[in-house]
This record gives structure tokens, sequence and C-alpha cells, in this order.
């Protein structure tokens, strides 16, 4: 199933309700960039385990660095991958757990 909020603060509330197997994020978001959010599902004991994968726009080799510094998975670009290569990436991840 998948979850979706509008803005950060409801999405980290929704990651922690839930727990899901991977959250999909991009950096920019209303109220809290995804990094931001990152850091706080990463601080938290209950929610750091869960994967991370950025999927942005933003690519930059600071804004990478920045996702892996903090905790990401990995790190997609959305001019460069296809909904299949994001679905592969997810399923990498699942199948990994």
């Amino acid at each position: 199933m998948a979850l979706s909020a509008s803005d950060g603060k409801s999405g980290v509330e929704l990651i922690k309700k839930e727990m899901p197997a991977v959250v999909i994020l991009d950096i920019m978001l209303p109220d809290m960039d995804g990094f931001e959010i990152l850091k706080k599902i990463k601080e938290d004991p209950v929610t750091r385990p869960i994967p991370v994968v950025f999927l942005s726009n933003l690519g930059s080799r600071e804004d990478v660095q920045k996702g892996k510094e903090l905790g990401a998975y990995s790190f997609l670009i959305k001019a460069t991958v296809t909904m299949d290569e994001v679905l592969q990436e997810v399923s990498k991840i699942i199948l990994a757990s």
C-alpha cells in the first residue's frame, strides 16, 4: 500500500504511525525540507531502520552527499530515472530486508 503526505510535518507523523517498509522522499517540500525529515527519521530509534530513498530534481554533488551523510539509502534524480527504475530500487530494498 502506498501512502503520501502533502508536507513534511504530516509526512513525519505518517511515517511514525505507519512504519512503512521504504520511504521515498523529495527534498523540496512545504514547511520542512526532505533533509530535515530524513534527520528526524534517523534520530528516532523507532524509525531509524526505515530505508529512505531520495527522489528529487535537486541532484548536485552536495545534495547527494548531504543525503548520504544523513542516512539516505540511495539518491535518485527524477530527470535521469524511469518509474521502472524507481520500482526496481524499492524492490531491491524490500527484498534485502
